[in-house]
């Protein structure tokens, strides 16, 4: 996980995370998809208001199914990983 975070291996930290969570819908409900859903919506809000954002989350939230990233952009927001 960390080599796949530090290379910026969305793809494989997915991987890991999808695989991990998979026995647990319920966890994987309540951990990602429930989070992201909140901070989508507090960044969006956030954004709307003057100011500079950094966010900072776990790497599991960046990647797999429901992540904050395609939250982020299905609600029309730009991303972009800096490294």
């Amino acid at each position: 996980m960390i080599d796949a975070w530090s290379r910026g291996d969305v793809g494989e930290i997915a991987r890991t995370f999808n695989e991990q969570l998979s026995g647990s819908p319920e966890l994987e409900d309540i951990l990602m998809k429930r989070r992201n859903a909140n901070w989508t919506r507090w960044v969006k809000q956030r954004m709307a208001a003057p100011g500079a954002v950094m966010v900072a989350v776990g790497a599991g939230h960046l990647a797999g199914r429901d992540s904050l990233i395609d939250m982020l952009r299905k609600d029309g927001l730009k991303v972009r990983r800096v490294q």
